[in-house]
């Protein structure tokens, strides 16, 4: 019997998961961008400010979703 992802996430989940995914991915060729352009001190504070920044806005969906939906 397959699975269907409805049977693993809620919607909430799926929303926040989208969110994060969205946010927090930075591609390889980005990351070697921002080395070029600002060295590799700032481009990790870029890479990482990127991540806490996708963690706090999926936290902050995953508190509102459910009020909403």
């Amino acid at each position: 019997m397959p699975l269907f992802l409805e049977q693993i996430l809620t919607p909430v989940q799926m929303i926040t998961f989208t969110l994060v995914t969205m946010l927090y991915i930075p591609c390889t060729s980005t990351i070697a961008a921002l080395i070029q352009e600002y060295g590799w001190k700032k481009a990790l504070f870029i890479t990482f400010f990127e991540i806490g920044f996708a963690i706090i806005i999926g936290g902050i969906a995953l508190r509102v979703l459910p009020l909403i939906l």
